[in-house]
């Protein structure tokens, strides 16, 4: 006996492909690409992102949902420790380590690890944390989350290279050593003071707290490092250096608005939401997503906390016509209609 089945209404389709989504986003096979992919079928009817909203409303209140396999948090990964040459100094690897942060204290490695002298060391601060490291001079490094730096220290200099990501240095002064940090397009030479170095797409951002920095070039993919002085930097001042290596005119500098992400904080005031998006999603494993562009030019102030950043979302809602929809570890923005 052959069946004729009735043609699927386009109503119908979208449910079915919404549910599909709905499921999909809950495995373990939800990349980036098919983040991407789900965003471009969002965008494709804008019955699309009604039928799937209203879907993931329902399935809020549905204790069934949790059956759909859902998805392991990726806030719940860590890197392991890597291998080779470098030792890596993970905080979130050890509970005793993390009990010292939790008390104010700073961790030294030479204290704890004892490295060979003239080790490169490799520190890092996983995403979603900010950590603080003592170096083996007595200087002290805050790293922002996602960041990493190699430190190299001899008898003559002592090295930093800003691998990925923010640092704030606090220098021991050491008349006989110099200071340097390598980023990606320039090198900061101190002998004691306190800055911040951040590697951003496209350039790289010194802000000086205390005492002063010498600017030098890095050389080029062209031409050698030349270590040319670019630009000298006091307490309260700022440059961008950009990837041709020339730098920036020098801004003011302020040390405590510009350094609250040391204190797990995150403060905007009349900001786009583009903007702060940025800022968000550098303490999250997976970016929020945006399915209307549109709303990354609304205007916000709004103070956060680094480890509480569920009140971001609860407070856009109410201020902005922006609605959130959470899928396991993923999280979209949507203009409200």
């Amino acid at each position: 006996m052959m069946t004729i089945q009735a043609a699927e209404s386009e109503t119908e389709r979208i449910e079915r492909e919404a549910r599909e989504w709905m499921i999909y986003l809950y495995s373990d096979e939800a990349g980036e690409s098919g983040r991407n992919a789900f965003v471009d079928w969002l965008n494709v009817l804008p019955d699309h992102a009604k039928v799937f909203r209203a879907l993931e409303q329902a399935s809020r209140d549905l204790t069934l949902v949790d059956a759909i396999h859902p998805f392991e948090g990726a806030n719940n990964r860590r890197r392991g420790a890597s291998t080779g040459r470098f030792r890596r100094f993970t905080l979130a690897v050890s509970g005793v380590f993390a009990a010292c942060i939790s008390l104010g204290l700073v961790l030294v490695a030479t204290d704890f690890f004892a490295p060979e002298p003239h080790e490169a060391i490799e520190f890092a601060s996983p995403i979603g944390e900010v950590n603080q490291f003592g170096l083996p001079d007595g200087s002290v490094v805050t790293l922002d989350s996602g960041s990493t730096i190699e430190v190299t220290f001899n008898d003559t200099e002592r090295r930093v290279d800003l691998l990925s990501g923010r640092a704030f240095f606090d220098v021991e002064a050491d008349a006989d050593r110099s200071f340097f940090v390598d980023s990606e397009f320039g090198r900061v030479i101190v002998t004691g003071t306190r800055f911040d170095v951040w590697r951003e797409d496209g350039f790289d951002f010194v802000g000086v707290t205390e005492g002063q920095v010498q600017i030098a070039s890095f050389g080029t993919s062209e031409g050698p490092q030349t270590n040319a002085v670019l630009a000298t930097l006091g307490a309260a001042e700022s440059l961008s250096i950009m990837p041709d290596r020339s730098v920036s005119a020098i801004e003011v500098y302020d040390p405590e608005s510009s350094q609250q992400w040391r204190d797990g904080r995150l403060v905007f005031i009349d900001e786009e939401l583009g903007v702060i998006l940025e800022a968000v999603n550098r303490y999250r494993e997976t970016p929020i997503e945006v399915v209307d562009e549109e709303i990354l030019d609304l205007r916000l102030t709004i103070g956060l906390r680094t480890n509480a950043l569920d009140d971001f979302y609860e407070g856009i809602e109410a201020v902005l016509p922006v609605s959130v929809s959470h899928m396991g570890a993923f999280t979209y923005l949507y203009a409200d209609d």
